[in-house]
């Protein structure tokens, strides 16, 4: 079982989830490239194809084959479609935990939740010293969800171009519609960064795709988010 942690965080995201594992299942939990302890190279584009080619390569020089049943958080979800996509003899499954799914040709009205989203975005992206602050006091006063990650200037950095190159710009909801594995997305309902329409739509459009939706806004792997994870992958494990 892979995990792949979501932006600005860590595989430090998954250590209760991961203790919680039947003991006949190898966990496998990484840092994304630009992430916790993996390298941070100024010159990487860091869009989902990228963090796939450095996956790839850690799996295969740990002699890990598959098959591999795969759950991503938010940004590690889309990663978690692009590998999938790649790779579709390594994986078994796929748990997307709260996928940004957003639509690149879409022309939402000014209040849609995905223009809000993208103009959000669009802030943070071109105003890069504030975001560095905001981050950064987010940090300092235990806001962020992983206190292994540090938000100084080159993780500010890492952080906006992974936002641009793998977030704002993708093909993940029309790629993971494609996608012939089964597929179970775990979101909450009142979670401000997920547009549940798009989630609804990609479960209209692909028949191996069930939905678990959780009555929480968190984004985070909380508490009460992580509780009902484990649940759905022993499950998951146990179904297979």
């Amino acid at each position: 079982m892979l995990f792949i942690h979501g932006i600005g965080t860590s595989w430090r995201t998954w250590e209760k989830t991961a203790k919680s594992m039947p003991a006949d299942v190898r966990v496998i939990a990484i840092d994304l490239l630009g992430f916790g302890d993996s390298p941070k190279p100024h010159w990487q584009t860091y869009s989902a194809r990228t963090q796939v080619d450095c996956i790839a390569t850690t799996l295969l020089r740990n002699g890990i084959f598959g098959p591999i049943v795969v759950v991503g958080h938010s940004l590690g979800s889309l990663v978690a479609v692009e590998f999938a996509r790649r790779y579709p003899q390594t994986i078994k499954s796929l748990i997307l935990c709260s996928p940004p799914f957003y639509r690149p040709s879409a022309k939402e009205k000014f209040y849609h939740p995905e223009a809000f989203l993208r103009r959000f975005y669009r802030i943070l992206h071109d105003n890069p010293i504030q975001t560095s602050k905001l981050l950064q006091i987010a940090d300092e006063r235990h806001l962020w969800p992983d206190p292994g990650y540090s938000m100084d200037e080159a993780g500010t950095l890492t952080f906006l171009a992974t936002l641009d190159a793998s977030i704002v710009n993708q093909t993940s909801l029309d790629d993971a519609i494609k996608l012939r594995q089964p597929i179970l997305v775990v979101y909450g309902k009142l979670d401000p960064f997920i547009v549940e329409k798009n989630i609804k739509y990609l479960a209209k459009n692909n028949s191996r795709v069930s939905l678990m939706m959780l009555p929480l806004a968190a984004h985070d792997m909380r508490s009460d988010y992580t509780i009902a994870l484990v649940r759905a992958l022993v499950a998951t494990l146990d179904a297979r």
